[in-house]
Order: C-alpha cells, then sequence, then structure tokens
C-alpha cells in the first residue's frame, strides 16, 4: 500500500476533494445537517436513496467500517461512528486516512496508487487539472473513468474546477488554463497496468480464501504474497501487445485476450496479462471445443469405451432435432478419436458423449473444476455450448489431471497471507484428487500431442520438446465468424492457455474466419514457450506403467474398423503399434493370417484355353500352378488385388490331362497353404484331385 502524507500534497489536490465532495469540511463536526435534510426529501419523493449526503468523515467510516447497503439502520449506524470519529482524530488524520482508502478504480485504492495508475507520477507532483480528475473519478469510478470513459471524464473533471472557482480555491486564470487542457493518462507501460488483471483475480481469490469482502480486506491490512513471476508478466504485456499477433477485421479492429500460464510444479499461476477495457478477471465465455477433452474424451477412455485408435463414423446426426456440423459442413467417414481430436470435428465428440453419457462426462468435468449450469443437460456442451460458461481459469485448469498422472490439482495466484500481526493466516498447500487413471491421462496427453504436430495446434509443432494442447473456437451460426478463439497448451513444467475474442459481442468486433483458435491463439502460446525455454527443454512425457504398446491387425482395421491383436503370422507391413491402458488391454485375435483360403476357385475350358477364376484378397499373394507331365510350373503370380480375379492360359495342349492349383501365401512368405487341385482335359470334362500334404513343403491343405 502506497500512503501519501497531507502535508506532501499540493493545496490544489486538497481543495479538489473538498470542493466536489465536502465543502463543509473543516467547519462541521463529522454531519452536514443542510445536505442530510435535503438528499432525505428527494429520497422521499423519488421513493428510493439514490441521493447521499456523506460528508468525507462519513465516507471514510462507510469505507473502513460498513457496507455498502443503502438502509436505514446502517446510515444511523455511520452517523454515529462518524461522530466518535470527529472526536477522536484531527480533520488532517480523517482527510489524510480518506485520501489513501478510497477507491479511484483500476484497482487503484488511495491517492498516490491513483495517481501513478493514470498519471505515472506521485501524489505530490499533481497538478490542478490531474487533481480535479482524480477528485471527479471517485463518484463513480467506471463511469467517470479516463480510460474507459474520457468524455464523462472531462465532463466531470470541469465541475471540479468550477466547484473550485466557485469556492475561491483557484483564480479565474486558472480555471482558464486547467479546463482547456487535456487528460493526458499514462502511456507507458507501468506495473499497475500489467498487473492489473493478475491483481483484481488475486484479491478475488483472497476474499474467497477467507471469506472476507474487499473492504474487510483492507480494513484488516493483510499482506498478500503471490506466485507472480515479473519476467513471464513482461513476455505475456509483450506479447498481447504486439499488433502482429492480431488480426484486423474489416472494421480495421482487433480483438480483446487473455493469456495465462501456471507453473504444474508448484499448482500456481505466474502470469495473467488481459489485455481489453473490460475487466477480464472472471468473465465467463462459451470454451468450444477446448472443452472436449476433459468433458468427452478423457470420460470415454476412463471407462475403457474408446482408445486413441478407435474409430468412428463422422456422418451426419440428428439427436432429436440437435444436428450439428463440422467445420465446413464437411464429413470424414470413419476417423479414429486421435484424428477427431487433432482435426477438431465435432460430430465424433457429439456421439461419444452420447455414448458415454452426459452426468458421466459432466461428473468428471466437474471434478477437473469446471462448472455447470441447470440447464446445461444437452449434447450440445459437448461443444462448448454452456448456458452461462467458463472462465479462462477454469478451462486451463481442467488440462492440469492430464500432465498431473490424473490427479486434479487447482491452480493458486496466493502463496500466503499474513494479518497485520505478522501471523501467517493462509498458506497454499496444493491438494489433489484423483479423478482418472495415469492410463486416462497419458492417452489423453498422448492425442493432444499428435494435435499440436498434424493437427489444429500445428502451429506449435517446430517446438523441440514435448508439447500436448487443444483449441477451441466458438463460431457464430451461419456465418464464418466467431465470437472467441482459445488455446490451451502444456509441457511437463507449464500450462498456457490464450483467449481472444469478441467481450462486448459487438459487430464490429467480430473475429473472422482465420481468427480461430489454431492460428493467434495458438501463435500466442509458441511465442511464450519460445521464451520460457530459451536456456532449456522441458522433459518429455512419460509413458506409465498402466500403458502398454501392442500390435494390432491393420487389415481388421483399416477395412473393419475392428481393433483386434495381430496374430502371430500376421505380417509385418500388416501391423500398426497402437498404445492401449493395460486394464482394458482385452481385444480378440484377429484370425486374418492364420486359415488361408481361396474363395470360388474354378476352372473352365473355353476354345482350347483354361479360363482360371478366384476371388481373392489384397493381403495375400496368389501362385496359380499347373502340372504338366508331372512338372509344376507357376504361370501367373496374383498379388495386391482384391476381388475377382480371370486368368486365360492359352498354352494347353489338346487331347492331354493338365492340373492346377493356386498356392496361397503372405506377403512375406511366412505362411503358405494351397487350394484343391482341378484337373481339365479337353474343352469337355474336368476332374478333381486332393494334393498332398507333402508337395512343395506346404503347411497344410484347404479345400
Amino acid at each position: 500500500k502506497n500512503i501519501v502524507h497531507i502535508e506532501d500534497l499540493s493545496n490544489n489536490t486538497i481543495n479538489a476533494f473538498i470542493s466536489i465532495e465536502d465543502k463543509t469540511f473543516f467547519k462541521h463536526k463529522g454531519l452536514n445537517y443542510k445536505r442530510i435534510c435535503k438528499a432525505m426529501y428527494n429520497n422521499i419523493k423519488s421513493h428510493s436513496f439514490k441521493e447521499g449526503a456523506s460528508t468525507i468523515s462519513q465516507q471514510l467510516i462507510k469505507n473502513t467500517h460498513l457496507s455498502n447497503e443503502k438502509t436505514i439502520k446502517r446510515k444511523i449506524k455511520e452517523m454515529l461512528l462518524t461522530k466518535k470519529l470527529e472526536k477522536e482524530l484531527s480533520k488532517k488524520d480523517i482527510l489524510e486516512s480518506y485520501l489513501n482508502i478510497i477507491y479511484f478504480g483500476e484497482n487503484a485504492y488511495g491517492i498516490e496508487n491513483a495517481s501513478q495508475t493514470y498519471f505515472g507520477k506521485s501524489a505530490k507532483e499533481l497538478d490542478l487539472s490531474e487533481s480535479a480528475t482524480l477528485a471527479g473519478v471517485i463518484k463513480s469510478p467506471r463511469n467517470y473513468s479516463p480510460i474507459y470513459n474520457k468524455e464523462n471524464c472531462l465532463k466531470r473533471r470541469n465541475l471540479v474546477l468550477s466547484e473550485m472557482l466557485k469556492d475561491k480555491k483557484i483564480t479565474p486564470a486558472q480555471y482558464d488554463d486547467a479546463i482547456n487542457s487535456e487528460i493526458n493518462i499514462v502511456d507507458k507501460k507501468s506495473e499497475k497496468n500489467i498487473n492489473n488483471v493478475y491483481i483484481k483475480s488475486v484479491i478475488n481469490e483472497a476474499k474467497d480464501i477467507l471469506n472476507l469482502s474487499e473492504k474487510d480486506l483492507r480494513i484488516k491490512g493483510v499482506k498478500i504474497y503471490t506466485y507472480l513471476d515479473n519476467d513471464v508478466q513482461e513476455n505475456l504485456y509483450s506479447i498481447a501487445n504486439n499488433i502482429n499477433n492480431y488480426h484486423v477485421n474489416k472494421y480495421g479492429n482487433i480483438n480483446d485476450s487473455l493469456l495465462i500460464l501456471k507453473d504444474n510444479k508448484q499448482h500456481s499461476i505466474i502470469g495473467l496479462y488481459g489485455k481489453s477495457e473490460y475487466d477480464l478477471s472472471n468473465f465467463l465465455r462459451q470454451p468450444g471445443s477446448a472443452i472436449k477433452p476433459i468433458l468427452v474424451y478423457a470420460p470415454a477412455l476412463e471407462k475403457g469405451l474408446i482408445n486413441p485408435k478407435t474409430e468412428i463414423l463422422d456422418e451426419p446426426i440428428n439427436y432429436d432435432g440437435y444436428s450439428p456440423n463440422n467445420v465446413g459442413g464437411v464429413y470424414h467417414g470413419y476417423v479414429s478419436i486421435e484424428k477427431s481430436i487433432c482435426d477438431s470435428l465435432n460430430i465424433p465428440a457429439v456421439k461419444v458423449l452420447d455414448y458415454v453419457g452426459i452426468n458421466n462426462g459432466k461428473n468428471m468435468a466437474k471434478q477437473a473444476g469446471i462448472k455447470f449450469s441447470d440447464n446445461d443437460n444437452g449434447l450440445a456442451i459437448a461443444l462448448g455450448g454452456f448456458t452461462n460458461g467458463t472462465t479462462l481459469k477454469e478451462l486451463t485448469d481442467s488440462y492440469i489431471p492430464f500432465i498431473n498422472d490424473g490427479k486434479f490439482t487447482a491452480s493458486k495466484f496466493i502463496r500466503k497471507i499474513i494479518d497485520k500481526d505478522g501471523k501467517t493466516i493462509y498458506e497454499h498447500m496444493p491438494q489433489s484428487t484423483q479423478i482418472m487413471g495415469d492410463d486416462t491421462a497419458y492417452l489423453m496427453t498422448d492425442m493432444l500431442k499428435e494435435a499440436c504436430k498434424s493437427g489444429t495446434s500445428r502451429k506449435l509443432s517446430g517446438l523441440p520438446y514435448d508439447v500436448a494442447g487443444k483449441t477451441g473456437t466458438v463460431a457464430i451460426k451461419g456465418t464464418n465468424n466467431n465470437t472467441d478463439a482459445y488455446s490451451i497448451a502444456y509441457t511437463t513444467e507449464h500450462t498456457m492457455g490464450v483467449w481472444i475474442g469478441n467481450y462486448s459481442n459487438q459487430p464490429e468486433y467480430v473475429l473472422e474466419g482465420k481468427n480461430n483458435g489454431g492460428t493467434y491463439a495458438t501463435s500466442m502460446i509458441k511465442q511464450e514457450f519460445e521464451n520460457l525455454y530459451s536456456d532449456h527443454s522441458p522433459k518429455d512425457f512419460q509413458m506409465p506403467n498402466s500403458v502398454e504398446e501392442i500390435d494390432i491387425d491393420l487389415k481388421e482395421y483399416s477395412d473393419n474398423h475392428k481393433i483386434m491383436v495381430a496374430s502371430t503370422n500376421c505380417p509385418d507391413r500388416y501391423k500398426i503399434k497402437i498404445k492401449v491402458a493395460k486394464r482394458y488391454n482385452n481385444f480378440e485375435k484377429s484370425q486374418l493370417f492364420e486359415n488361408l483360403t481361396i474363395d470360388n476357385f474354378d476352372i473352365k475350358v473355353e476354345n482350347d484355353n483354361s479360363k482360371i477364376t478366384f476371388n481373392a484378397k489384397d493381403y495375400l499373394k496368389y501362385d496359380i500352378v499347373r502340372i504338366d507331365d508331372n512338372k509344376s510350373k507357376v504361370i501367373k503370380s496374383v498379388s495386391n488385388k482384391d476381388g475377382l480375379i480371370t486368368y486365360y492360359d492359352t498354352s494347353i495342349p489338346k487331347n492331354k490331362k493338365v492340373k492346377y492349383y493356386v498356392k496361397i501365401s503372405t506377403i512375406d512368405d511366412k505362411v503358405n497353404a494351397v487350394s484343391d487341385t482341378i484337373e481339365v482335359y479337353n474343352k469337355y470334362e474336368s476332374k478333381y484331385e486332393k494334393l498332398s500334404k507333402t508337395q512343395d513343403n506346404l503347411s497344410w491343405i484347404f479345400g
């Protein structure tokens, strides 16, 4: 807290507050009865308490001892305490306390903080115009803000100057000079400007921790120690204020942004910066697809309903009138869960949430800190369609279990709080709750890692260490425009979230199509990670013992969309490795390469030619063998073909018996089998003869 002594302030500064707030301050004994009577008369006429008559002494009591409720009981208590105050303190002490505690907006309490925030100088250096500006602000810091409502602020400042002139506290010349001057707000990067959203968030957290109002926090004089890293905050500020990190829309406008960075080990928030004229400390927005990992896919993984390679049919759907689309209205047929996450497809997400159950999905998300409205009971929540929305902090926190072996630990701004006597009354001791298995956490991370390599977060692909992440975009239905864009990404050391959006929802600040989660928001994360890890690289993600790699049959997977364990005889080219949770490794074994057969093998003599037909499978090789005079010869080899094969042997002799069979083998010749033998004679006759098991060292015979 920056304290200023009354004797260090100029007469103009003191008189500005006296003239606009309490002209008879140095004459009355705490109460201005004339003003009280007038206010009571006006309030009775209006049937409200909208007009006040508080003196500076009363305002000091209200801001240090009482709530802001407007009741007769509270007002009487205020008057009694004010009378007591006037007996115990001098006017000088009362005015000094008042000026050091009053709120000026922008998280600035006290005139010294306000002077630094708005003008970048000490309160003792304020000129007449600046003094009048600050005196005018306190009536309604938001409405008369020199930052957000400059026109109102100017009118209010001029009113203060006019009152000072009436009170003969300034000369006409001083008045003319001041009223014609501009209000020049500091444009340099001040600590207050950089940390504004962080400080507001700290105060909100302290209020929750101690169950106190903001006013009570000030009254009790607690000291709050935070996890803020100034170097991180400086870099977030630079990134957020770089015009190249924004898309300028057709109206010539850029959007609001909020950036948050967390330390995964301490479960602390080491940086938070917002670029906006609005309060971004605790606002709610729909999270878009960034909610899918914790709400949709992690619950399904945890129940063993899916694994990264499970395929879902991406197709038009309709659930009782709810018909979501993918971006661009494109459908992709069968796609894996991993691919669905990488490309942020909507249909698979809705199907999986329907499969796992809305309540099951919500239960896990709730355990990860996500809040839902009572109305959030439809499948639209799979795509971030919340009634109220979520905060960026909550959304970013929901990714913590994926890097924390399935345990959720809420991140905090505050390290500790000490009371005015030096006693520690709060210290952050992270508490973890296991909300999913470490197998689920790792498999989710592995898919999100792929999203950073080839998916919507691929702007992070060039980073030379493991990064996992997901994007989210909230689109305006029926247009190519958006309202919100998210990117969340994490390493083993840090987790970062970025929101870029149209806070006001005014059409001229719309996000155009190219301004989505995968573009500018993800680019901001890349810049921060490059700065964080300029002198080292974070460790890679480690696969836990609860996860294993298995070989599956690629043909069953690609042709039939089944995950089946590859058999011993499966050629390497038809095996792919996938990662699965050991507890759910109960997949059936493929039989494709265990029993080699040939379908519809037949031979007919047509025009002195042997017409040989059979059905082939593209993952097997077929050698057509002719036996002539007890000599075997391969007359045709077929591979990589699927379906009906027709081959004509044009060299069969007349009036002579010829036999044929087909040798079937895997691509790597690891397994072999043969068909029945078919004998043909001229063009009228065919006989069948079984081939012996010993011929050509073949393994077995199939008929």
